[in-house]
């Protein structure tokens, strides 16, 4: 009987894992500025939420969208950055405890990568606010 439970609570501890962790990997799709689909996590806000705010061109190769949350129109709250081409590279965003998420296409950090990827990841950021 012992073996049994003891069985039983492992079980419900590698399901909890394993439920956790498919949770944490879970992806949808969206649609850049520009149509293009592109894969994120599940935890990116809907950027429908946000009311335009405005363009900035950085480097003179990078665009960044700007969206204020439609609750605070001084508060810089989710930016979109693209390339040239186009492709959706990351989006930042401040969450109401006003800390700070990043997701960036996985090729960013790949040196022979040759483009984007269409898939972003989590990414691990410090500070708050955009």
């Amino acid at each position: 009987m012992k073996t049994t439970v003891r069985s039983m609570i492992l079980l419900a501890v590698l399901a909890l894992g394993l439920a956790t962790a498919a949770q944490a990997e879970e992806m949808r799709t969206i649609q850049g500025a520009l149509g293009a689909e592109v894969r994120v996590p599940a935890v990116v806000p809907d950027r429908d939420r946000y009311a335009p705010a405005g363009a900035v061109l950085v480097g003179g190769d990078l665009v960044v969208l700007l969206f204020t949350d439609p609750e605070d129109a001084r508060r810089v709250a989710y930016a979109e950055a693209y390339d040239l081409g186009g492709n959706l590279l990351w989006i930042a965003w401040s969450d109401v405890d006003g800390e700070m998420h990043l997701v960036a296409d996985e090729n960013l950090e790949d040196p022979n990568s040759k483009g984007s990827a269409g898939i972003l990841r989590l990414r691990e950021v410090s500070g708050s606010a955009i």
